[in-house]
């Protein structure tokens, strides 16, 4: 099996993008419960998201491979720009509400569990001296 796509046991940059994952998880949480204001459509996907994270920070707390990084930085980027663009933009119908705490919280935190999962993914790939198969 290829090396670049076989689950390897979990390094410890993945641990912690892991561990952020799971406190990314309890701010959209905490998101979807205190918001008052947030319309029912837009807190069904916000707990969708509260669910996958955590699923896919176990994936990688248990065993990384690149369908469990790149699932996990695909939801990352993508909470990212629905926070952004609901900050700027707003929700259909409202108005911009800007970057609050939380929101700004929720940005950074995705984007260093993608960053964090990137070097990772870096790291552990292997490099023009080593092939991608098994000999």
């Amino acid at each position: 099996m290829c090396a670049l796509t076989s689950p390897t046991p979990s390094t410890a940059i993945c641990r912690a993008a892991a561990i952020l994952a799971v406190v990314l998880a309890v701010l959209l949480l905490r998101i979807a419960l205190v918001a008052g204001e947030l319309p029912t459509y837009a807190r069904v996907m916000v707990l969708a998201a509260c669910v996958i994270t955590p699923l896919t920070a176990h994936l990688l707390h248990r065993r990384t491979s690149q369908a469990a990084r790149l699932l996990a930085i695909a939801t990352a980027l993508l909470m990212v720009a629905g926070t952004v663009l609901v900050g700027a933009v707003g929700l259909p119908g409202a108005e911009p509400t800007g970057l609050t705490g939380t929101a700004s919280a929720v940005v950074g935190l995705a984007l260093v569990v993608t960053l964090l999962l990137v070097l990772d993914a870096r790291r552990s790939s292997p490099g023009p001296h080593r092939p991608p198969y098994a000999l």
